[in-house]
């Protein structure tokens, strides 16, 4: 029987407590998903997706975090969570109800009419990670759901070059 943990706004007043405690979901293969309970990467090794290419420890930041925004049309709601030196913070964390951690995370977010249940998987022996979003709109507004990975793809430990460049080929 799997070991249930239920965090509510008790667990989370704010940004600073909401750090205090993490998931980790691994893949078999060294792999791992692994952030603070509200969401955010509050320390360099933590990653939605940390790839393993080669057993034990080549390990791979690939998503480091996700940025998960509402969009009204008069106004833009973080339900992701994340602090940032220059102080332009996402403050997801104030709507958050609830975070339950048993085979797999799940966060249920509430604000102005909507809820959000967010679920986190990890696929065994894959360097995949799943993320599903089932949304209620009670609100009578419609408004648009923008998700963009913060992509590293650098080794664990390491940080984001700023002279990093991405392409893309075959698809």
């Amino acid at each position: 029987e799997d070991t249930m943990f239920i965090y509510g706004k008790q667990n989370f007043p704010d940004a600073i407590r909401g750090q205090e405690n993490c998931y980790l979901l691994t893949n078999g293969l060294g792999g791992f998903s692994s952030q603070n309970i509200i969401g955010g990467a509050s320390r360099n090794d933590h990653a939605v997706l940390m790839a393993c290419t080669h057993a034990p420890n080549h390990r791979w930041n690939i998503i480091h975090r996700l940025e998960e925004l509402i969009s009204f049309k008069n106004e833009d709601i973080h339900i992701s969570s994340q602090q940032f030196a220059n102080g332009l913070d996402e403050n997801g964390v104030k709507n958050l109800s609830t975070c339950e951690i048993e085979a797999f995370p799940k966060w249920l977010f509430e604000f102005k009419g909507v809820s959000i249940e967010k679920s986190l998987a990890m696929a065994f022996e894959q360097n995949t990670v799943g993320v599903s979003y089932k949304i209620n709109n009670l609100s009578g507004q419609d408004f648009d759901f923008i998700i963009t990975p913060w992509l590293q793809f650098v080794r664990k430990g390491q940080d984001l070059s700023k002279n990093q460049t991405f392409e893309f080929e075959n698809n």
